[in-house]
């Protein structure tokens, strides 16, 4: 899928002296994280109980606008993911596993994340920036349907805690987002 010089906002610096830039990138590449794991030491589930799961019909519309060629980052923030917090080994184990090749801090920490800006919604996608013949090629990496790769506290909450009841919440859940590109691909065929 090409989208020509599109732009994505990526917020600077996001505790000290916030400053949100636009950065322009060549093209999206999305199909291969459109697939679900289930990594318990990690306690990081992206499965669904059901497809009719509120962040499975988000994604579902996010994939389809992607295919029809709209630049879906323009509903969504970048933030840097930052190397020394201890949360990046971790980031880094998940993305290892979720991509069958090695990501360490340092390769994790030039990993963004994007959430989106206007709606209080637990999706977070992780999306690597690389460049190829001068032209910036973004790979998502990763789909957090229910903010478990990078867990924070929520009413008071401690991370830990929300990270292990979030989990326990999901961990049995069959349905993997993969059903959404499958469904796309067989509705693309029927036309």
């Amino acid at each position: 899928m090409s989208i020509l010089t599109s732009r994505f906002d990526h917020v600077l610096d996001r505790y000290n002296n916030c400053i949100t830039v636009s950065e322009e990138y060549e093209r999206l590449e999305l199909d291969y994280a459109m697939k679900s794991i289930n990594i318990p030491n990690e306690e990081f589930s992206n499965f669904v109980k059901t497809d009719q799961n509120e962040q499975y019909k988000l994604l579902k519309s996010i994939y389809k606008d992607y295919k029809d060629g709209k630049d879906i980052l323009n509903d969504f923030e970048a933030y840097d993911v930052e190397l020394h917090s201890k949360n990046t080994t971790r980031l880094s184990n998940i993305l290892t596993h979720n991509n069958m090749e090695p990501f360490t801090d340092a390769r994790t920490s030039r990993v963004l994340k994007y959430q989106l800006k206007n709606k209080k919604n637990k999706l977070r996608i992780y999306i690597e920036k690389e460049y190829k013949d001068g032209l910036c090629v973004l790979k998502v990496r990763l789909i957090d349907l229910f903010h478990l790769a990078i867990p924070s506290r929520h009413n008071n909450v401690p991370a830990n805690i929300m990270l292990t009841r979030t989990y326990n919440k999901h961990r049995n859940n069959k349905v993997s987002i993969n059903k959404i590109k499958r469904e796309y691909n067989q509705f693309k065929e029927q036309r």
